[in-house]
């Protein structure tokens, strides 16, 4: 874990979705704070964010959930691209439901996003009720995996693949096809 929190292209997620460098920027204590009470928001750019210089450029955020409306207000920008899961029964990856599209707006929102200049890719894995299955969600993390590999292969710069997962499970205290491709996608690099 040492050498994984040292190394300069890894970023980690906390609070609520924030994207932040782990060697060469001190988060405040309290960041974080502002967004978790809403009767307390304002626009980020009324907020001290010198710790995050580079809002997370170079950046791959793939979100697992609902999908995302790309179209929303806070979204209206050329870094996020939504689609279905590969191999699932979604057609479209428009967000019906309205999680995925909350999860992208906290990393690239235009007015409250913490890590404006990442890319986003919201992959559609969950219904419009929010329910799906464990062998939608290793599909769509085996798909992350590829898209990754496949990048890492063809281009000479390295660049920080996040994957965000805000889900539950019901599955044996051992489900070993989930926690494989967990791990196989930490082994690839993705956080």
């Amino acid at each position: 874990l040492q050498s994984v929190l040292t190394t300069k292209s890894v970023w980690l997620l906390f609070h609520v979705s924030k994207i932040v460098p782990t060697t060469e920027y001190l988060v405040p204590f309290n960041m974080g704070n502002d967004l978790q009470h809403k009767s307390r928001l304002h626009p980020i750019e009324n907020m001290d964010l010198t710790c995050y210089p580079h809002r997370g450029a170079n950046v791959h955020v793939y979100i697992i959930d609902t999908g995302c409306r790309v179209s929303h207000e806070q979204l209206n920008n050329k870094r996020v691209t939504s689609y279905p899961n590969p191999g699932s029964q979604f057609e479209y990856g428009k967000d019906d439901h309205g999680h995925g599209t909350h999860i992208a707006a906290t990393i690239v929102g235009k007015d409250f996003g913490l890590a404006t200049a990442a890319h986003v890719v919201c992959i559609k894995t969950f219904s419009g009720e929010g329910k799906g299955s464990s062998a939608n969600i290793v599909s769509a993390i085996n798909h992350v995996i590829e898209v990754t590999e496949s990048y890492s292969l063809s281009n000479s710069s390295p660049r920080a693949v996040i994957m965000s997962m805000s889900l539950g499970v019901r599955a044996p205290v051992e489900y070993s096809e989930l926690d494989e491709a967990v791990t196989r996608a930490a082994l690839a690099g993705i956080l």
